[in-house]
């Protein structure tokens, strides 16, 4: 005979629902992971232990990426990271810089790798001095 049991009452078999990312104690879906390798057919079957390692991987590098990134944005005196900041925190970081040296950025332009530049404080133009005008020397008669 089955019970009916009332809204408010749980059975005593039921377990909840635990992710496979909360089980390994990642932040990266484990089960996004599965979901895109099996979809790129790279290989006929995909163990549980690589879809762990590559969310691991993935985390590290996104964390890492965005800690530098957030303080070259307080640096920088800004309260929100931007593309750019993320350019330069690859850019100065040499392991960062040579996975991720090719990628190109759409939004910002190239930025250099001086460090000395980087971090320079804004300077002020004298507006008088950007409106003159020189003139160009007289060209010598034959």
């Amino acid at each position: 005979m089955s019970e009916r049991m009332n809204s408010g009452e749980t059975s005593k078999h039921f377990k909840a629902k635990v992710s496979y990312s909360s089980r390994t104690g990642l932040l990266f879906p484990v089960s996004h992971m599965d979901r895109m390798l099996c979809r790129g057919n790279f290989a006929k079957g995909i163990g549980a232990t690589a879809l762990v390692y590559v969310a691991a991987v993935l985390e590290y590098l996104i964390f890492n990426i965005v800690d530098r990134a957030g303080s070259i944005t307080k640096h920088h005196n800004k309260h929100q990271i931007s593309p750019w900041h993320l350019k330069l925190a690859i850019r100065n970081d040499f392991e960062l810089n040579k996975l991720l040296g090719r990628v190109t950025n759409y939004q910002r332009g190239d930025a250099a790798n001086n460090k000395s530049l980087l971090f320079q404080p804004k300077k002020t133009k004298d507006r008088k001095s950007s409106r003159r005008r020189t003139v160009p020397p007289p060209i010598p008669a034959e």
